[in-house]
């Protein structure tokens, strides 16, 4: 048996629970009747209440938040003291260390803000019924705004159905965690506005100091506001308290601001107006003491999320939208332009206290200076450089680990981006046409882009699609010519004319530019920020933030798909409604009938009287099933209260009624020697009273009349870990189902009473042909399989998947908005997929199509050779044929939860893991699948045994799938070029970037499935890039979030695995599913493994050869003068010509270049071959020849190269002056064309322009040539015949299969504590150049 079989089988895995959703089609007169009991009208009414209902929660949450907060007094002494040794502190070390500690105190003082709101006696009732019913009344009884009876109505739909908003309380309960989020309350005062208090306080200390007047003439202008007391007293450090609130909150930035002027009153000045006034006394050369100005406190959580009134909580018209984005602009916009100017005219802020958060300055980099990584590459320097040491690979990897952490200040990245000019001896700057250009500086050169001016100008960064150079955008000026675009007179349907939203999309996208930019140094931290700027800030991205609300309800509304329509949830009327399953017909009870393949659900309106129920046991013509479900689910309440006592000190009923032997334990059960907890202080007992009484219990389910009947199937007494593991093992034994015979004319007879209601359950699985037979062809789908296996012999002969209750039924109403899309009768069809695969192009698509239909008399050439070539299919449309037509009429829906696996043992993640490795351990049968996200291939698998070598490489660009009756290999690769053909098109249409998404899921679709068929087949694991570690940059043609999205369904496709192909109970089959993931719901949760998935940090796989392990590991970033670049080839050990191979030979050690981390350091690389190297000046790749330029090089400066000695010593005599900066520049590019292997044109599809060429002979006298490899072909089957990579995506796929074949074969690179470490580059380098694995 393979390793991999023993992963399945409820025996082997763990129960999982799904949700199968299916349509429901109204029988008889169930649809009349339904209408004219109007209870689907209550449920719309419920629907449309839920909104106001969760308004007037968050009302009662923000008066709970008030109350709970005014009365909270906590010391906050420790916490300030701390704060002012970090801020005074300027070691880093120390200043670490301290921070440390803060964190600490922030934690302790989260914990007891949190402690304030659960020791009052409401909050257990917050997310319970008794919210509806004790506390929301008193909310709206407080009212004052007029609207209590509409509020009062909305309420009164939601009696008895507390639980409709389960979820909603879920999501507020986040409300009062004490872990630094930011929805946190806990989190808004002590991480976020205590900062702000603190450096108040000690604003005010100073103005005490130096300008007591101020005070007094604040205290004197609010004095009536102010009501005797005094400004020492709200910032002093015990007045924090005060400002927990919101209330409090409002007063205190009341304070600050000032009271705004009414109609016939003056304006009551702030604390800030104050210090500008008093600043504006001061001569110019003492304005700086009056330049920091007081900072508002953020509003306390909820208080912070009422959005502007003109943005709804869902657009339903066009309308709507053209007011909403037009009012935004005149009401928050237009304020932000003015408050954007005032904040740029400044120019005395301290970039020292202006600060960049961590999370943000590879954002920032990008903006600024056009390159993601410019910055952190500076940080790295400096630290390196100021360290004064050489790093070992790990303490590097520390190193940008900690980078990766700091938050910066505006003054340090202008300082390191100035030292990162002056290493590489170039600088960035704009060229005469506007564009981003690189130039060559020395330290007496004027830094062209400043930190400071250019992010105050507003201006960012962009990439011209034209040209494919970047210049600068001022981003206030794109808002305002967009805004202009949009035609507020000419309004049109955004829904049916997806093309007519982009001027709004186009306004949105820069506004939210904008945001995005200021939100970059919107800086929450502990530092000591520059108050000035951050009070102007603050009022800034207060009035962007409706962007966010706006934004998103706006492209929902014009992405709005026809199943997006809102659905209602029906539940006639009754909270419990598919709770659970009907034991007999009492109202609303829910019921399964099954009649020759066809499903029904039926729900009782009022109870079946007895004659009603007799007349559905007559036997007649057409007899079905009912299904009647039995399930008990015995635990730790239920069972001691069956069994041993019912209430208080007596004992139950069926004690004497079925003769238990309750004084055998009895007192074991008083004194709770079975608890778990007296384990740790009697094991032995512990362990023979578990015995006992687990004895006990056996003998009373198996007597008792409710449980008598089920076939118990326990383990012995001995073996169960404690009383739970028995409760989990009787449950396993306390469910079935069986079938009563029901008269289907007798239901019918029911349902045109209204008696009852009955569903069809419907999907395209059970359509009806025209013969009246199954109108599906094809395969069913896996959830239809779930759904008829439920009711299945083999599954219930030993229970794998079990039917669940809590069901739920929703009502969807017809869709307005479908545009019609419809291909009439006899009209011609034309399939955008050819008979061969390949993907007919847009535009020649619609010619053929328009020319088909006889709405052009013309074909273009290209359009006319492809129909002529009997590859494109066409055929006749047998009747009309509508897009989305199902969602034009009202439906019904079916949600039903099952379990599989529903007997498997609970295993934890971390368990499953070991018993993966366990097995795989020193296993020489499994193999290894690799995959890599490719820049030709969306994603390249290869399969490697344990010896390294490949039995399988292919690109997953081409899926396999039945057009036609054919199978034919469609090239989804193609697809996405052509739907992102047009660039421009894709960033400004919502509708096409959500046609691509589509498209991409569809794909990730097929290949997980080819994928796991992949590792059964060969007993593999799988080995994937962790995206959580080094992702790797470039031009990939799946990018992050898609292929994070691939992991994701490869988990869960994995977490039970099933094939169509395969019977019930062979493995894979749907009852004995392979589960080769563990339960983790996202790939952000898995670590290095889940289950038969590993995750390795993906650096040096791709760009290394696959013979000799070599890879470039030089750092030539900062080679950019004559000097620098003759220093460089110094350290070369030698250089020579080889005539043999007509080359050049450059010998070096890596260990004369920098501590890196490869195995071996002593390298000959050769400059045979040619390389595509990237042009500028045209644009594209071009050929170049290493060998020939050296030797024209080498001729021109009279170095005399064509023998076999080694002439280093020449190249070394050659000064590094200005007039051999030619000759450096030659040799320097020659040699980078050497050591690059991977050699691509892009847009190029041909084979031969993308290959890995490398420059070291390995052992064999070869240079490893994908070109060579893939000139072996292919076999009969198909497949590679090389067992080395074909192509440069090749090559990365099976250097992360060889990582996977690494950990394999080191124990899986555990540490102490049992976890998976990354491999370090040092190692894997040994690995790969030693290849002591293919012996």
């Amino acid at each position: 048996m393979k390793t991999i079989d023993d992963f399945c089988g409820q025996k082997n895995g763990y129960s999982r629970s799904i949700t199968l959703r299916n349509a429901l089609i109204p029988i008889g007169k169930t649809e009349e009747n339904i209408q004219k009991l109007k209870l689907l009208d209550k449920d719309v009414e419920r629907s449309k209440a839920y909104v106001e209902v969760k308004k007037l929660i968050d009302d009662f949450h923000r008066t709970f938040i008030e109350e709970v907060l005014s009365k909270t007094k906590l010391e906050w002494g420790l916490l300030y003291k701390q704060f002012e040794l970090y801020q005074n502190e300027k070691d880093k070390q120390k200043k670490n260390k301290i921070k440390k500690q803060l964190e600490q105190l922030q934690s302790g003082m989260r914990k007891d803000i949190v402690k304030q709101f659960k020791k009052d006696e409401r909050f257990d009732k917050l997310f319970k019924k008794e919210l509806l019913s004790d506390f929301v009344p008193t909310v709206i009884k407080n009212d004052e705004s007029g609207t209590i009876s509409d509020k009062q109505a909305a309420l009164d739909a939601f009696k008895g159905f507390a639980t409709y908003f389960t979820g909603f309380h879920q999501n507020r309960q986040n409300m009062y965690s004490e872990e630094a989020q930011s929805t946190a309350i806990s989190n808004r005062i002590v991480n976020e506005n205590f900062p702000k208090f603190y450096a108040n306080v000690k604003l005010f200390e100073y103005l005490q100091k130096e300008f007591p007047e101020i005070i007094k003439e604040t205290e004197d202008s609010l004095s009536n506001f102010l009501n005797g007391k005094r400004l020492a007293e709200i910032f002093s450090e015990n007045g924090f308290n005060a400002v927990l609130s919101q209330n409090g909150i409002d007063f205190y930035n009341t304070v600050i601001g000032g009271i705004s002027d009414e109609a016939g009153s003056k304006k009551l000045q702030g604390l800030n107006e104050k210090i500008n006034l008093a600043s504006l006394q001061l001569p110019k050369e003492e304005k700086y003491k009056l330049k920091r100005k007081m900072t508002v406190l953020y509003k306390q959580i909820l208080s912070d999320r009422s959005t502007a009134s003109f943005i709804p909580v869902g657009f339903e018209t066009s309308e709507e939208v053209y007011e909403s984005v037009k009012q935004f602009k005149e009401q928050n916009f237009d304020k932000v332009v003015s408050l954007v100017k005032k904040l740029s005219s400044k120019t005395d802020y301290d970039l020292n206290q202006i600060y960049v958060p961590a999370k943000e300055v590879t954002e920032f980099s990008l903006k600024l200076f056009g390159n993601w990584s410019i910055l952190h590459d500076g940080l790295f320097l400096l630290e390196k450089d100021n360290a004064k040491k050489n790093f070992s690979e790990k303490q590097m990897e520390t190193l940008r680990k900690e980078i990766a952490k700091r938050d910066c200040s505006l003054a340090e990245l202008q300082k390191v981006y100035e030292e990162l000019c002056s290493y590489n001896g170039e600088q960035l700057g704009i060229n005469e046409k506007g564009y981003l250009v690189k130039k060559t500086y020395n330290d007496k050169d004027k830094i062209e882009l400043n930190v400071r001016d250019n992010f105050f100008r507003f201006t960012e960064l962009r990439l011209d699609e034209n040209t494919k150079e970047k210049s600068f955008v001022e981003i206030l000026k794109e808002v305002n010519k967009n805004y202009l675009k949009i035609d507020f007179d000419k309004q049109e349907n955004l829904i049916k004319e997806k093309e007519s939203a982009t001027p709004i999309k186009n306004f949105l996208d820069e506004v939210q530019n904008l945001y995005h930019y200021l939100k970059l140094v919107d800086y929450r931290g502990e530092e000591q920020k520059d108050s000035d700027f951050y009070s102007e800030l603050d009022k800034i991205l207060l009035e962007l933030s409706e962007i966010v609300p706006l934004y998103n309800k706006v492209r929902n509304f014009v992405t709005k798909k026809p199943n997006e329509i809102k659905k209602v949830k029906v539940m006639f009327d009754c909270s419990s409604l598919l709770n659970g399953w009907g034991t007999d017909y009492g109202t609303k009870e829910a019921h399964i009938f099954i009649d020759s393949g066809k499903y029904y659900l039926g729900i009782v309106n009022n109870k079946l009287d007895k004659e009603d129920v007799e007349s559905l046991k007559v036997v007649g013509e057409h007899m079905i099933s009912k299904v009647i479900y039995d399930f008990q689910k015995p635990d730790n309440k239920n069972t001691p209260r069956l069994f041993i006592r019912s209430k208080g000190d007596s004992y139950a009923p069926a004690v004497s009624k079925y003769n238990l032997p309750i004084t055998d334990i009895i007192d074991i059960y008083d004194k709770g020697l079975f608890k778990t907890e007296y384990r740790k202080i009697n094991p032995e007992e512990y362990k023979k009273s578990l015995e006992k009484i687990i004895d006990y219990f056996k003998l009373g389910f198996s007597r008792h009349d409710s449980y008598k009947h089920y076939n118990f199937s326990w383990k012995k007494t001995t073996d169960y870990a404690d009383i739970a593991d028995f409760y989990s093992d009787t449950i396993k034994s306390c469910y079935q189902l069986k079938f009563e015979k029901v008269n289907y004319g007798n239901l019918l007879s029911l349902v045109d009473s209204g008696k009852l209601f009955l569903f069809q359950i419907y999907n395209k699985d059970y359509s009806t042909g025209k013969d009246g037979g199954n109108g599906s062809t094809g395969n069913k789908n896996l959830h239809t399989l779930y759904w008829e296996n439920l009711f299945s012999e083999e599954n219930l002969r030993d229970v794998c998947l079990k039917l669940n209750g809590e069901a739920e039924l929703f009502w969807r109403d017809a869709n307005q908005n479908v545009k019609d899309v419809c291909h009439k009768k006899g009209s011609v069809l034309v399939n955008r997929t050819m008979t061969d695969g390949s993907t007919i192009p847009e535009d020649i698509y619609k010619g053929i199509y328009k020319f088909k239909n006889k709405k052009s008399e013309s074909l273009s050439d290209k359009a006319k050779e492809l129909l002529d070539s009997g590859k494109v299919v066409c055929k006749e449309a047998r009747f009309d044929i509508t897009k989305d037509r199902h969602f034009t009429k009202q439906t019904y829906l079916f949600h039903c939860p099952i379990t599989m696996n529903f007997k498997a043992s609970e295993i934890s993640n971390k368990d499953f893991n070991s018993k993966v490795q366990t097995l795989l351990k020193n296993n020489s049968d499994v193999k290894i699948i690799g995959l890599d996200r490719g820049e030709r291939h969306l994603i390249y698998l290869s399969l490697i045994n344990q010896k390294g070598e490949i039995e399988l490489q292919k690109t997953l660009n081409l899926v396999e799938q039945v057009r036609n009756d054919k199978t034919v290999k469609v090239n989804y690769q193609e697809k996405l070029v052509q739907k992102e053909g047009d660039r421009d098109k894709a960033r400004k249409n919502w509708q096409t970037i959500g046609n691509i998404k589509e498209l991409k899921e569809g794909y990730l679709s097929n290949i997980v499935h080819e994928i796991a068929k992949l590792m059964v087949e060969n007993n593999a694991i799988v080995v994937m890039e962790d995206l959580n570690f080094g992702f790797k940059r470039g031009r990939f043609a799946v990018e992050r979030q898609v292929y994070q999205k691939f992991e994701n369904m490869l988990i869960e496709k994995l977490n039970y695995l099933v094939f169509k192909d395969k019977k019930l109970t062979e493995s894979g089959g749907v009852l004995n599913a392979y589960q080769l993931t563990n339960k983790s719901a996202n790939v952000s949760d898995v670590g290095k493994q889940c289950g038969w998935i590993f995750y390795i940090p993906a650096a040096y796989t791709s760009k290394i050869d696959p013979k000799t392990g070599f890879a470039n590991l030089f750092y030539t970033a900062g080679l950019t003068n004559v000097k620098k670049k003759k220093e460089f080839f110094d350290k070369f050990d030698s250089i020579r010509f080889n005539s043999k191979t007509d080359s050049f030979v450059f010998s070096f050690d890596y260990s004369n270049f920098s501590d890196n981390a490869d195995f071996k350091k002593n390298w000959d690389v050769y400059s045979r071959g040619e390389r595509l190297v990237y042009s500028k000046a045209e644009r594209t790749a071009v050929c170049v020849n290493p060998t020939e330029n050296l030797k024209a090089l080498f001729e021109k400066q009279g170095i005399n190269w064509n023998t076999e000695d080694n002439f280093i010593d020449q190249i070394q005599a050659v000064q590094a002056e200005r007039e051999n900066c030619s000759f450096y520049d030659g040799l320097y590019r020659s040699f980078m064309a050497i050591l690059q292997m991977r050699n691509s044109k892009p847009n190029s599809s041909n084979q031969e322009d993308d290959y890995l060429i490398s420059p070291v002979k390995a052992e064999d006298g070869t240079f490893y040539d994908s070109r060579v490899e893939a000139a072996k072909g292919k076999n009969e089957s198909e497949k590679w015949i090389s067992k080395l990579p074909v192509d440069a995506d090749a090559n990365g796929a099976y250097h992360i299969a060889l990582k996977g074949l690494y950990l394999l074969k080191n124990d899986f690179n555990l540490n102490e504590k049992g976890h998976i470490e990354n491999i370090s580059n040092a190692d894997w380098f040994k690995f790969a150049q030693e290849k002591d694995y293919a012996e």
